[in-house]
Parts: structure tokens; sequence; C-alpha cells
């Protein structure tokens, strides 16, 4: 009984770490397309804070009649359970989408 206990706690667990990571690329996701409705995003990476209120989404994405891979990193910061968008870095260029 105490193994079924243990083995239901630890799949709840990781269900609900599930979710957040799947709730958290799906708002950085709207917020990012919200300002660039014509890209495509290509990925989202995990949050990055080192247990720090503010957190860091690498997101690589593509543009529209351009061959080239770009990222740019969005930080935000964790506010009563919610994200809220505090920064924006950069565009800089992935991958040239030549292949080389």
């Amino acid at each position: 009984m105490k193994q079924l206990v243990l083995g239901t706690v630890a799949l709840v667990v990781l269900l609900e770490m599930a979710c957040t990571t799947l709730v958290q690329n799906r708002q950085v996701r709207d917020d990012f397309l919200k300002e660039h409705p014509n890209y495509s995003i290509v990925s989202i990476g995990d949050a990055d804070g080192n247990n720090t209120t503010v957190v860091t989404f690498f997101i690589r994405y593509k543009k529209p009649n351009d061959t080239r891979e770009y990222w740019a990193d969005w930080a935000y910061e964790t506010k009563d359970g919610k994200y809220v968008l505090v920064g924006k870095g950069t565009e800089n260029v992935f991958s040239d989408g030549q292949g080389k």
C-alpha cells in the first residue's frame, strides 16, 4: 500500500511539472507571436532562472521569406504564480539556413 501511495504522489508531481511547463511555454509563445505574428517559432527552451524570481526563455524562430533561423531571450518575473514579461534580449542569428 505504501508503494502505491508513493507511486501515485510521484505521478501527480510529474504531471504537475509537465502541465506547468506547458502553461509557461504557451504564455511565452502567445506573447512572442502577439509581437511577431508572422514569425514561426522553432522552439522554446526550458525556463532558466537558477531558483530566482526572474526566469529566461530562449526562443528560436524564423521570419517570413528568410532562410535564417534566429534566437532571442525573453525574461519573465514570477508574480502571484504567473509570468510577467520584464525584458527582451537582442535578436541573434542562430543559423544561416544554408546548413553550413
